[in-house]
C-alpha cells in the first residue's frame, strides 16, 4: 500500500513539474518576443524622431 502511495505522489509531482516547466518556458518565450518588439519599435522611432508606438499603449 505504501509503495503505491509513493508512486502516486511521484507521478503527481512529475506532472506538476512538467506543467510548471512548460508554463515558465511559455512565459520566457512571450517576454522575449515582447522585448524584441520593444527594441525594434524603439529603433524605428529613433530613426523617425518619434516615440515608439509601443510606448503609447503602456
Amino acid at each position: 500500500m505504501e509503495n503505491e502511495k509513493k508512486l502516486q505522489i511521484k507521478r503527481i509531482l512529475n506532472i506538476l513539474f512538467k506543467i510548471i516547466s512548460y508554463i515558465s518556458f511559455v512565459l520566457l518565450f512571450l517576454i522575449g518576443i515582447l522585448l524584441i518588439v520593444y527594441v525594434i519599435t524603439n529603433k524605428i522611432a529613433e530613426k523617425e524622431d518619434k516615440k515608439a508606438p509601443f510606448l503609447l499603449y503602456t
